[in-house]
Protein backbone atom coordinates (compact mmCIF):
# COMPACT_ATOMS: atom_id res chain seq x y z
CA UNK A 1 0.00 0.00 0.00
CA UNK A 2 3.24 2.86 0.82
CA UNK A 3 4.66 1.48 -2.34
CA UNK A 4 1.16 2.60 -4.22
CA UNK A 5 1.23 5.81 -2.76
CA UNK A 6 4.84 6.76 -3.46
CA UNK A 7 4.51 6.06 -7.16
CA UNK A 8 1.49 8.27 -7.39
CA UNK A 9 2.92 11.17 -6.02
CA UNK A 10 5.90 10.36 -7.78
CA UNK A 11 3.55 10.86 -10.89
CA UNK A 12 1.81 13.69 -9.30
CA UNK A 13 5.10 15.47 -9.00
CA UNK A 14 5.86 14.38 -12.52
CA UNK A 15 2.88 15.82 -14.05
CA UNK A 16 2.98 18.81 -12.01
CA UNK A 17 7.15 19.21 -13.23
CA UNK A 18 5.91 18.99 -17.04
CA UNK A 19 2.82 21.40 -16.72
CA UNK A 20 3.03 23.80 -19.51
CA UNK A 21 0.69 26.53 -19.60
CA UNK A 22 -0.50 29.99 -21.16
CA UNK A 23 -2.98 32.09 -20.14
CA UNK A 24 -4.43 35.24 -20.25
CA UNK A 25 -6.33 37.56 -17.24
CA UNK A 26 -9.55 39.01 -17.19
CA UNK A 27 -10.41 43.07 -16.83
CA UNK A 28 -13.32 45.01 -16.27
CA UNK A 29 -13.59 48.64 -17.80
CA UNK A 30 -15.89 51.67 -18.87
CA UNK A 31 -16.35 52.74 -22.44
CA UNK A 32 -14.20 54.06 -24.71
CA UNK A 33 -11.15 53.25 -22.05
CA UNK A 34 -8.01 52.28 -23.31
CA UNK A 35 -6.78 49.27 -20.96
CA UNK A 36 -3.94 46.62 -20.84
CA UNK A 37 -4.34 42.77 -20.74
CA UNK A 38 -1.46 40.32 -20.32
CA UNK A 39 -0.62 36.58 -21.45
CA UNK A 40 1.07 34.96 -19.47
CA UNK A 41 3.48 32.08 -19.74
CA UNK A 42 4.38 29.12 -16.65
CA UNK A 43 7.16 26.76 -17.93
CA UNK A 44 9.42 24.14 -15.85
CA UNK A 45 11.23 23.27 -18.76
CA UNK A 46 13.66 24.77 -20.80
CA UNK A 47 11.67 26.63 -23.71
CA UNK A 48 12.60 29.34 -26.76
CA UNK A 49 9.83 30.69 -26.95
CA UNK A 50 5.92 30.74 -27.67
CA UNK A 51 3.12 31.53 -29.79
CA UNK A 52 -0.84 31.54 -29.55
CA UNK A 53 -3.76 33.22 -31.32
CA UNK A 54 -5.99 35.38 -29.38
CA UNK A 55 -9.60 35.91 -30.36
CA UNK A 56 -12.48 38.70 -29.61
CA UNK A 57 -15.42 40.41 -30.83
CA UNK A 58 -15.87 43.66 -32.16
CA UNK A 59 -16.82 45.04 -28.44
CA UNK A 60 -12.91 46.32 -28.01
CA UNK A 61 -10.32 47.29 -30.31
CA UNK A 62 -6.78 45.74 -30.15
CA UNK A 63 -4.58 48.72 -30.83
CA UNK A 64 -0.64 47.37 -30.38
CA UNK A 65 1.07 44.38 -29.22
CA UNK A 66 4.39 44.84 -26.78
CA UNK A 67 6.98 41.96 -25.90
CA UNK A 68 6.42 40.91 -22.35
CA UNK A 69 9.23 40.52 -19.74
CA UNK A 70 9.77 37.01 -19.57
CA UNK A 71 10.75 37.45 -23.13
CA UNK A 72 12.53 40.50 -22.47
CA UNK A 73 15.19 38.38 -20.60
CA UNK A 74 16.46 36.98 -23.71
CA UNK A 75 19.25 39.67 -25.59
CA UNK A 76 17.59 38.48 -28.90
CA UNK A 77 14.48 37.85 -30.18
CA UNK A 78 12.17 37.62 -33.26
CA UNK A 79 9.82 40.22 -32.19
CA UNK A 80 11.17 42.97 -33.84
CA UNK A 81 11.77 41.49 -37.12
CA UNK A 82 8.52 39.50 -37.13
CA UNK A 83 6.28 41.58 -35.00
CA UNK A 84 2.35 39.94 -34.02
CA UNK A 85 -0.25 40.37 -36.63
CA UNK A 86 -3.34 42.43 -35.73
CA UNK A 87 -6.26 41.65 -37.24
CA UNK A 88 -10.04 43.03 -36.30
CA UNK A 89 -10.57 40.30 -34.07
CA UNK A 90 -7.75 38.55 -34.19
CA UNK A 91 -4.23 38.77 -32.40
CA UNK A 92 -1.08 35.99 -34.05
CA UNK A 93 1.54 36.04 -31.50
CA UNK A 94 5.09 34.05 -31.59
CA UNK A 95 8.34 35.32 -30.35
CA UNK A 96 11.36 32.89 -29.97
CA UNK A 97 14.94 33.46 -28.62
CA UNK A 98 17.83 33.07 -30.19
CA UNK A 99 20.61 33.20 -27.42
CA UNK A 100 19.68 31.16 -24.59
CA UNK A 101 16.73 29.14 -23.50
CA UNK A 102 14.13 30.28 -20.80
CA UNK A 103 12.19 28.56 -18.28
CA UNK A 104 9.94 29.66 -15.25
CA UNK A 105 6.94 32.00 -15.19
CA UNK A 106 6.41 35.87 -16.74
CA UNK A 107 4.34 37.61 -18.92
CA UNK A 108 4.66 36.59 -22.78
CA UNK A 109 2.71 39.29 -24.28
CA UNK A 110 0.97 42.69 -23.01
CA UNK A 111 -1.71 43.59 -25.39
CA UNK A 112 -3.25 47.04 -25.33
CA UNK A 113 -7.30 47.30 -25.95
CA UNK A 114 -10.01 50.30 -26.52
CA UNK A 115 -13.49 49.67 -25.10
CA UNK A 116 -15.69 49.97 -28.22
CA UNK A 117 -19.50 49.03 -26.70
CA UNK A 118 -20.76 47.66 -23.82
CA UNK A 119 -21.07 44.61 -23.17
CA UNK A 120 -19.16 41.01 -22.55
CA UNK A 121 -15.84 39.93 -24.92
CA UNK A 122 -14.40 36.55 -23.92
CA UNK A 123 -10.59 36.38 -25.06
CA UNK A 124 -10.25 32.61 -26.31
CA UNK A 125 -6.53 31.68 -26.69
CA UNK A 126 -6.26 29.32 -29.39
CA UNK A 127 -3.15 27.09 -30.96
CA UNK A 128 -1.28 27.81 -28.51
CA UNK A 129 2.39 26.58 -28.56
CA UNK A 130 5.69 26.45 -26.42
CA UNK A 131 8.63 25.76 -28.15
CA UNK A 132 11.33 23.31 -26.22
CA UNK A 133 15.27 24.38 -27.17
CA UNK A 134 14.91 22.13 -30.27
CA UNK A 135 12.35 24.70 -31.57
CA UNK A 136 9.58 21.67 -31.19
CA UNK A 137 6.18 22.51 -29.54
CA UNK A 138 5.88 20.49 -26.30
CA UNK A 139 3.15 18.68 -25.44
CA UNK A 140 0.27 18.76 -22.94
CA UNK A 141 0.43 23.08 -23.43
CA UNK A 142 -3.02 24.05 -21.49
CA UNK A 143 -4.29 27.75 -21.79
CA UNK A 144 -7.14 29.64 -19.60
CA UNK A 145 -8.82 32.36 -21.33
CA UNK A 146 -10.48 35.66 -20.44
CA UNK A 147 -13.31 37.89 -19.95
CA UNK A 148 -13.84 41.46 -20.84
CA UNK A 149 -16.50 43.48 -19.39
CA UNK A 150 -17.38 46.79 -20.79
CA UNK A 151 -19.42 48.89 -18.81
CA UNK A 152 -22.08 51.54 -19.94
CA UNK A 153 -24.92 49.20 -21.01
CA UNK A 154 -28.91 49.83 -20.97
CA UNK A 155 -29.31 51.57 -17.18
CA UNK A 156 -26.21 54.50 -18.48
CA UNK A 157 -28.07 54.64 -21.60
CA UNK A 158 -31.15 55.05 -20.46
CA UNK A 159 -30.25 57.37 -17.79
CA UNK A 160 -28.30 60.06 -21.09
CA UNK A 161 -31.45 59.77 -22.81
CA UNK A 162 -33.53 60.91 -19.77
CA UNK A 163 -30.76 63.63 -19.44
CA UNK A 164 -31.14 64.45 -23.06
CA UNK A 165 -34.56 64.57 -23.12
CA UNK A 166 -34.46 66.86 -20.05
CA UNK A 167 -31.91 69.58 -21.55
CA UNK A 168 -33.72 69.84 -24.80
CA UNK A 169 -37.70 69.95 -23.74
CA UNK A 170 -36.47 73.86 -23.51
CA UNK A 171 -35.01 74.01 -27.23
CA UNK A 172 -37.91 72.04 -28.49
CA UNK A 173 -40.56 74.96 -26.90
CA UNK A 174 -38.39 77.54 -28.46
CA UNK A 175 -38.88 75.61 -32.00
CA UNK A 176 -42.25 75.41 -31.32
CA UNK A 177 -42.72 78.75 -30.62
CA UNK A 178 -40.65 79.77 -33.75
CA UNK A 179 -42.71 77.70 -35.98
CA UNK A 180 -46.08 79.06 -34.37
CA UNK A 181 -44.67 82.71 -35.48
CA UNK A 182 -43.25 81.53 -38.97
CA UNK A 183 -46.88 79.61 -39.76
CA UNK A 184 -48.55 83.15 -38.99
CA UNK A 185 -46.49 85.27 -40.59
CA UNK A 186 -47.17 83.37 -43.53
CA UNK A 187 -50.66 83.39 -43.28
CA UNK A 188 -50.72 87.42 -42.91
CA UNK A 189 -48.26 87.70 -45.98
CA UNK A 190 -50.71 85.24 -47.39
CA UNK A 191 -53.89 87.33 -46.49
CA UNK A 192 -52.01 90.49 -47.82
CA UNK A 193 -51.22 89.17 -51.09
CA UNK A 194 -54.93 88.03 -51.07
CA UNK A 195 -56.22 91.60 -50.37
CA UNK A 196 -53.87 92.97 -53.19
CA UNK A 197 -55.25 90.70 -56.05
CA UNK A 198 -58.73 91.46 -55.24
CA UNK A 199 -57.88 95.28 -54.76
CA UNK A 200 -56.59 94.96 -58.35
CA UNK A 201 -59.32 92.77 -59.81
CA UNK A 202 -61.75 95.56 -58.29
CA UNK A 203 -60.17 98.08 -59.80
CA UNK A 204 -59.86 96.24 -63.27
CA UNK A 205 -63.65 96.04 -63.01
CA UNK A 206 -64.30 99.59 -62.61
CA UNK A 207 -61.97 101.11 -64.67
CA UNK A 208 -60.54 98.68 -67.43
CA UNK A 209 -58.54 101.74 -68.71
CA UNK A 210 -55.93 102.33 -65.91
CA UNK A 211 -52.34 100.76 -65.99
CA UNK A 212 -51.09 97.09 -64.47
CA UNK A 213 -48.01 96.06 -63.00
CA UNK A 214 -47.12 92.83 -65.43
CA UNK A 215 -46.24 90.86 -62.31
CA UNK A 216 -49.89 91.69 -60.68
CA UNK A 217 -48.92 91.38 -57.20
CA UNK A 218 -49.17 95.24 -56.86
CA UNK A 219 -51.24 98.01 -58.68
CA UNK A 220 -49.94 100.64 -60.41
CA UNK A 221 -50.41 104.68 -59.26
CA UNK A 222 -53.23 106.30 -60.94
CA UNK A 223 -54.19 109.81 -60.97
CA UNK A 224 -57.54 111.51 -61.02
CA UNK A 225 -60.18 110.21 -58.97
CA UNK A 226 -58.84 106.90 -59.18
CA UNK A 227 -57.21 105.15 -56.33
CA UNK A 228 -53.50 104.72 -55.95
CA UNK A 229 -51.82 101.87 -54.18
CA UNK A 230 -49.98 102.50 -50.89
CA UNK A 231 -46.84 100.03 -50.57
CA UNK A 232 -45.64 101.24 -47.26
CA UNK A 233 -49.31 100.44 -45.99
CA UNK A 234 -49.95 97.63 -48.30
CA UNK A 235 -53.19 99.84 -48.58
CA UNK A 236 -55.36 101.77 -51.56
CA UNK A 237 -56.03 105.14 -50.89
CA UNK A 238 -58.11 107.96 -52.82
CA UNK A 239 -56.59 110.56 -54.32
CA UNK A 240 -58.55 113.59 -53.47
CA UNK A 241 -58.64 116.27 -56.57
CA UNK A 242 -58.93 119.73 -55.71
CA UNK A 243 -62.04 121.20 -54.93
CA UNK A 244 -63.92 123.56 -57.06
CA UNK A 245 -63.71 127.05 -55.27
CA UNK A 246 -59.61 126.58 -54.96
CA UNK A 247 -59.67 126.04 -59.38
CA UNK A 248 -61.57 129.23 -59.61
CA UNK A 249 -59.45 131.16 -56.83
CA UNK A 250 -56.93 130.61 -59.34
CA UNK A 251 -58.10 131.11 -62.59
CA UNK A 252 -59.42 134.36 -61.27
CA UNK A 253 -55.55 135.55 -59.57
CA UNK A 254 -54.36 134.92 -63.18
CA UNK A 255 -56.88 136.87 -65.16
CA UNK A 256 -56.00 139.97 -62.51
CA UNK A 257 -52.18 139.83 -62.51
CA UNK A 258 -53.40 139.56 -66.75
CA UNK A 259 -54.67 142.98 -65.95
CA UNK A 260 -52.84 144.36 -64.38
CA UNK A 261 -49.63 143.47 -66.68
CA UNK A 262 -51.51 144.88 -69.44
CA UNK A 263 -52.53 148.48 -68.15
CA UNK A 264 -48.22 148.80 -67.14
CA UNK A 265 -47.12 147.80 -70.63
CA UNK A 266 -50.19 150.35 -72.23
CA UNK A 267 -48.80 152.87 -69.77
CA UNK A 268 -45.45 152.50 -70.82
CA UNK A 269 -46.34 152.15 -74.58
CA UNK A 270 -48.31 156.01 -74.42
CA UNK A 271 -45.60 157.30 -72.63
Amino acid sequence: MKKEIIILIFCLFLTNANAQEISINSGEFEINETFKIEVSIDTLNETIGASFNLNFNNKIKALKVEEGSFMKKCSATTFGSIPPAIEESKIKFRDLCFSEPLNGKGTLAVITFKALTPGKTDLELSDANIFNINGDPVSGVKTKNGVVNVNGGENEIIQNKAGENKTSEPEEKEIEAKEILKNESVKVAGNKTDTVIQEIERQNETNPNKIINDDKTTPAVETGDLKTYDTATNKTKENTPPKTGQKNLLIYGAIIVMIIITVIVFKKYKR
